[in-house]
């Protein structure tokens, strides 16, 4: 069983790659993926990736995580300090919230 402070430092480092993270990975596997190999393409950070769509016509959409909620989270995660659990729900709550809106 994974302690808190495990998970609150995952959940720590995948905020930080979603808020800062680099976009290359993804962009070359929008524009080179049929020439990757298997084994290159399971070697991209697509970590800050929250979708990828092809349509028939060709065009290739990539939708990125919202780097500022990422940021907003982190803040509110140091705020909090120990009180990680509060915090993490509330962020949580309030991304499910946006993103139901967005619909």
């Amino acid at each position: 069983m994974k302690s808190k402070k495990d998970i609150r430092e995952q959940i720590t480092d995948a905020l930080r790659q979603i808020a800062l993270g680099q976009v290359s990975d993804p962009v070359r596997l929008m524009l080179y993926g049929s020439e990757l190999s298997e084994r290159q393409i399971k070697r991209l950070n697509l970590t800050n990736v929250s979708g990828i769509k092809r349509s028939a016509g060709g065009i290739s959409e990539i939708k990125f995580f919202d780097r500022i909620k990422a940021i907003q989270c982190l803040l509110a995660l140091e705020e909090k300090g120990s009180g990680m659990g509060s915090a993490l729900l509330e962020a949580l709550s309030l991304s499910a919230r946006e993103a139901q809106d967005e619909e």
